[in-house]
């Protein structure tokens, strides 16, 4: 009898569970100087931040990378649908995030002795649902304005739960990085075609030795861009972008003007959360801990 209270007592608590709850992309039909001035800007935006004014028209790259890395893979071919064929919150399958919250209480969370295994296992099926979610919403291209708070809402529980705070003191964000989820409207291309959209992966990497960074996108366009990092903190940088590639090939020296900040808000084995100066949300999966730069 007392054995079996015991193990009555080490059982996780379910109520505790469950509260944790640069710029235009560009129609490169022709290189004019005007249309290299808009591919930087655009480029400049994948890091999440850029020094010179956004023009009113859909603005490109402002990619989770703040300061980190970039690289695109397309998921599939439903990414190149338009937004308005998207799946909404209503039509989207319901995902199975209850059933892995379900499964992670009954084997991560059972443990004698201790809170640790328990908050380890929260904290993978919070990983688990913002991935889903982000995954459904095809990058953020799907998502609506319900979908976007639930993501934010994920987002702060895990950076809530940051496991390691000084993240530059550490090699954990060194690697290659991939896009799961943004909020920035220029990455996405929300104001164009569908077909002038970023379709492929993208990518980031950053490595916090040398104190550089790259994103990388891939189809249709291949735009790249490089930067290098001011550490302001243990877990926020200053961006310099430095050099821009348009498709891949054309070489462009970044002005002295294109800059921005990424803070890196989460970050462990293989997600990283960050924020970049300009409000947006950047969701990332560890791909390599070999960075492109």
């Amino acid at each position: 009898n007392n054995l079996k209270a015991h193990l009555v007592r080490a059982l996780p608590d379910d109520s505790a569970l469950e509260a944790l709850d640069p710029r235009e992309h560009l129609d490169l039909t022709g290189l004019s100087k005007a249309t290299s001035s808009e591919t930087i800007s655009h480029v400049m935006s994948t890091f999440g931040a850029c020094g010179a004014a956004r023009p009113a028209a859909p603005r490109f790259g402002e990619s989770r990378m703040g300061c980190a890395r970039l690289a695109f893979v397309p998921r599939d071919v439903a990414s190149l649908a338009p937004a308005s064929l998207a799946p909404t919150a209503k039509t989207r399958a319901a995902p199975v995030r209850g059933q892995r919250m379900a499964a992670a209480a009954l084997f991560g969370g059972f443990s004698f002795g201790g809170g640790g295994s328990k908050k380890a296992a929260s904290r993978e099926a919070l990983k688990e649902e913002l991935l889903d979610l982000s995954r459904s919403l095809k990058r953020g291209v799907a998502a609506s304005e319900d979908d976007k708070a639930e993501v934010e809402a994920l987002a702060k529980k895990l950076e809530a739960m940051n496991p390691n705070k000084q993240p530059l003191a550490t090699d954990l964000p060194t690697g290659k990085w991939l896009l799961e989820y943004t909020t920035s409207e220029s990455i996405l291309g929300l104001n164009k075609p569908a077909i002038f959209r970023p379709s492929g992966p993208i990518y980031q990497s950053l490595d916090v030795d040398s104190l550089r960074a790259s994103n990388q996108e891939t189809f249709p366009f291949f735009n790249e861009v490089y930067a290098e990092l001011t550490p302001e903190s243990k877990s926020k940088v200053k961006v310099q972008f430095k050099k821009f590639k348009i498709l891949g090939l054309i070489p462009v020296t970044a002005p002295e003007s294109a800059k921005g900040e990424l803070d890196i808000t989460y970050i462990d084995e293989d997600l990283r959360i960050s924020r970049g100066n300009r409000g947006n949300l950047f969701v990332l999966t560890l791909v390599s801990k070999t960075p492109v730069l």
